[in-house]
Order: structure tokens, then C-alpha cells, then sequence
């Protein structure tokens, strides 16, 4: 079985996200501010903890960031309502449809992702 983690190193380069095989995992600590650690004999990394991580996990797979609280299945978006900034998962969509916000300056993207894959 493999689990996302988040390799970082000193060398100032930009985190990264690989799939770690848990059968090299030494131990699992956490630290003062709750986050894990995850030891092999190699290296350190870090669970999938805030939601640019999150982000640099799935935008491989169709996610897109479309504000600052949220990352959309971009797939499973069924309908948007740009006067709202809004994107459903279903359409039309009922009463109590999940939905997630759009920031105004991502609507033209999210409204082109949508129009492409029609």
C-alpha cells in the first residue's frame, strides 16, 4: 500500500508530492504543532497537512484551486453560476446541492475548464 507525502528539503527547492510505499516507513512522529512525520532509513517527510499541499497532490488529477478555501474535482462539476461564483455538482442542482466558491479573478478559467470539456 502507498500514501501521498510530502518530501521537502533544506535546499529551498519546492516541495514535491510522492507516493511512499509504507512498508519503508521506520516510524511516524509528530512534532509540536500536530504535524506528522514520516522517518524511513532515507529521508523525512510529512503528511498531505494544509491545503497547498492538498493542492500539489491533486492538480495532477483535475483538481483546480478555484479560491483560497477551496480545490473542485474540476471532472465532477456539472454547472457554474458566475453572477454567484459557484460551481455545482449536479444539474440542475436541488434545494440543498453541494457546491463550492469560485474566486472572481479564477471565473473565466473554471468557466473555460467547464466549456472545454462539453
Amino acid at each position: 500500500m502507498q500514501i501521498p507525502v510530502v518530501c521537502k528539503d533544506d535546499s529551498g527547492n519546492e516541495p514535491c508530492i510522492v507516493l511512499l510505499d509504507i512498508s519503508e516507513i521506520l516510524y511516524v512522529s509528530r512534532d509540536h504543532s500536530d504535524r506528522i512525520h514520516i522517518h524511513t532509513r532515507e529521508r523525512t517527510y510529512y503528511n498531505l497537512h494544509s491545503l497547498d499541499d492538498f493542492e500539489l497532490f491533486l492538480s495532477k488529477h483535475d483538481f483546480y484551486r478555484t479560491d483560497r478555501v477551496c480545490i473542485v474535482n474540476m471532472s465532477s462539476v456539472k454547472k457554474m453560476d458566475e453572477d454567484l461564483g459557484l460551481v455545482f455538482f449536479e444539474d440542475p442542482p436541488r434545494k440543498h446541492a453541494k457546491f463550492a466558491t469560485v474566486a472572481y479573478n479564477k471565473l473565466r478559467k473554471v468557466r473555460d475548464w467547464i466549456q472545454k470539456r462539453s
